[in-house]
């Protein structure tokens, strides 16, 4: 995945708006995605480190819950299906 900043930074802001959305603790969506804090926060800022496979690892994992909660997601403008 090769993203510009202005696309990182949307993005991540669209990741966390979601992840807000789940109502989940940062802890638990580490555990259950088996990453540590800084694996979750590299990915979920879209750091220079992040894979794209991590990234799309956490939309599904968020729009999974949110979909389980009956919540539509954020929308997201950059990742595509």
């Amino acid at each position: 995945m090769t993203l510009n900043i202005e696309q990182r930074a949307q993005t991540s802001k669209e990741l966390t708006a979601n992840l807000q959305l789940t109502g989940l603790s940062r802890a638990v969506v580490e555990s259950d995605l088996g990453v540590t804090p800084a694996e979750f926060e590299e990915t979920i800022t879209l750091g220079p480190d992040s894979s794209g496979d991590a990234v799309r690892r956490l939309r599904s994992y968020l729009d999974e819950k949110l979909a389980q909660a009956g919540t539509d997601p954020y929308p997201y403008s950059v990742l595509d299906d």
